[in-house]
């Protein structure tokens, strides 16, 4: 989206970012699983803070995370948090029919 940080301007933020300290970043959305370089940026968190001192986190819904994805996260990201908004009828009501399934598959 052409409001959203490129690549660079996440990777030049991230070491500003672990300097603050925070014991949490979170790559939340919209979805981060559409985001093309999001490996690159949490490759780029982990150089940023060697000493492994914040929790590396991604919200999802889900319906795009492969094996591949979690295969990626290994050493990357501590939590994949995904985002269930109730049953499947409230759950398909607000993120759209047929994503409490994909969620589950």
């Amino acid at each position: 989206m052409p409001d959203e940080l490129s690549t660079e301007e996440i990777i030049d933020l991230l070491p500003q970012l672990v300097e603050l300290g925070p014991q949490k970043v979170i790559f939340t959305g919209g979805e981060p699983l559409l985001r093309s370089d999001l490996l690159t940026c949490l490759q780029a968190l982990r150089r940023c803070d060697v000493d492994h001192n914040l929790i590396r986190a991604v919200n999802t819904n889900a319906t795009l995370l492969t094996r591949e994805h979690a295969r990626s996260f290994i050493g990357l990201v501590d939590e994949i948090r995904v985002s269930l908004d109730g049953t499947q009828i409230i759950h398909d009501r607000m993120r759209g029919p047929g994503t409490f399934k994909a969620v589950h598959t």
